[in-house]
């Protein structure tokens, strides 16, 4: 955050961000905490992200479906490097412990893609099904 980065990614996603989370339009705290976490979470510091994702479910406040769907998407977030699998691989004597790497990007991007469109089809049947009532 010090170095500027954070701010640059806040201001390239903004777009993205607010498409994908209407409620975030008119709150930069919440855009940065999502940011941020996604950010983490691609890099590999899965603890790391953490705080910035309460921070960004607070933010949200009680918009359910922004919060469920950054719950999914957090979940099932794509890694740039699996440190943690390469230095289990690398433990137990993997001649190449990064391997992993382009089979873990493909499942990652699969993984996600099918989370948010299951989320989008049960999104859709419970709204339609509160408007019957």
């Amino acid at each position: 955050e010090d170095a500027g980065i954070v701010g640059w990614l806040c201001r390239k996603l903004r777009p993205i961000v607010t498409r994908i989370f209407p409620s975030t339009q008119s709150n930069e705290k919440a855009q940065k905490a999502i940011i941020t976490n996604i950010s983490a979470n691609f890099f590999g510091l899965g603890n790391g992200a953490t705080p910035s994702g309460i921070e960004a479910v607070s933010e949200m406040g009680n918009n359910t479906r922004d919060v469920c769907l950054f719950l999914v998407i957090n979940s099932a977030a794509i890694q740039l490097l699996p440190s943690t699998v390469i230095a289990m691989r690398a433990e137990a004597g993997s001649s190449n412990p990064t391997d992993i790497l382009l089979p873990t990007w493909i499942v990652s991007v699969i993984s996600l893609l099918s989370a948010v469109v299951i989320f989008v089809i049960i999104y859709t049947i419970q709204r339609k099904m509160r408007r019957k009532k």
